[in-house]
């Protein structure tokens, strides 16, 4: 029999309730300042977008991160976007 409270001790480590786990995945820090017509639309998309996925629970920062890699898989649109309106 092992006494409570010896290294050997099972320790909880579920997440408490209402905490949420924490990703793997390594996050950086950035400041990006954008014109606030697009930070609106971004926001209301998210919005739109985190209703429409009920109950599935989507992170604004997870909503923006899925924005951003869908722009970055499609370059050649936004460079023949960016090369009209400069």
């Amino acid at each position: 029999m092992e006494p409570t409270g010896t290294a050997n001790s099972q320790i909880d480590t579920s997440p408490m309730p209402g905490k949420r786990e924490r990703s793997q995945r390594k996050r950086v820090h950035r400041s990006l300042y954008l014109e606030q017509d697009l930070y609106d639309r971004l926001g209301t998309a998210y919005k739109v977008t985190s209703h429409e996925l009920y109950p599935v629970e989507v992170r604004k920062s997870a909503f923006v991160e899925a924005c951003i890699a869908y722009a970055l898989d499609h370059l050649p649109e936004i460079k023949t976007v960016l090369h009209e309106n400069v």
